[in-house]
């Protein structure tokens, strides 16, 4: 792989270079507000994932060890892949677009019983409208490294990826919830390009929010368009930035 992932500091590289990482831009544009975020809530979701990740490289947990909380939730994602015939091919790989500098790593990739390929966050809280962004940038970051031979798959893949967030509950129920905006990967470039800029400049995203938009007038010419078509996501889903 092209892209390296640096656990301890949770940073990217490609050739050395440092890379902004997905979920960096999308705190950094205010979409996500880490206040009311919980050290309980955190320490749930990286083990899930953990313990998930461990499952699709072949190891079985017992869970009747573990806290219910944790267990459900596994045995959510059980179940969303009995009832699905879910297989995955690739499982927290990091990857990135070279030309874009912005790297992640998709919970998972892989194909349905039917032969349906599709891209997927797995979630332990609430969904929450950014979860579609990130997805995009995922599917961004799957088509740039698909091109550069990163990623392989037979049969070979085919844009666009269907993007889902699976939501896994403490009761041990799931919901697969497609994540299909149209304006979604726009809205993530414009995020991106507002993101360069504000560290750029050493600015914060509320200093710059007017009323239900971040103030182009604030601005360069070259990144006004792109960052409108954030602008216009974010009005089309209600969302103000504090």
């Amino acid at each position: 792989m092209r892209t390296r992932f640096d656990a301890a500091t949770h940073s990217y590289f490609l050739d050395g270079r440092n890379l902004v990482s997905n979920t960096e831009v999308l705190k950094g544009v205010g979409l996500i507000d880490t206040r009311f975020y919980t050290d309980d809530g955190r320490d749930r979701g990286t083990l899930v994932h953990d313990l998930i990740e461990r499952e699709e490289a072949g190891v079985e947990h017992e869970l009747g060890t573990m806290p219910l909380e944790i267990s459900a939730r596994i045995r959510a994602y059980r179940r969303f892949k009995a009832d699905m015939g879910y297989r995955a091919e690739v499982v927290e790989a990091p990857i990135c677009h070279a030309t874009h500098g912005v790297a992640t790593k998709p919970d998972s990739i892989g194909r349905l019983a039917n032969g349906k390929r599709i891209l997927f966050e797995v979630k332990t809280g609430a969904k929450t409208k950014w979860h579609d962004l990130q997805t995009a940038c995922q599917e961004i970051c799957v088509s740039d490294s698909v091109r550069a031979r990163d990623l392989v798959f037979n049969p070979q893949i085919t844009f666009p990826i269907p993007r889902y967030g699976l939501y896994l509950a403490e009761t041990g129920r799931y919901r697969l919830e497609p994540h299909n905006g149209p304006g979604d990967h726009a809205a993530f470039l414009g995020a991106l390009a507002l993101y360069k800029w504000l560290k750029a400049e050493g600015l914060e995203a509320k200093s710059v929010f007017k009323g239900s938009q971040f103030d182009l007038t604030q601005m360069p010419d070259k990144i006004r368009p792109e960052v409108s078509r954030f602008n216009i996501w974010l009005f089309g889903n209600h969302i103000t930035i504090k």
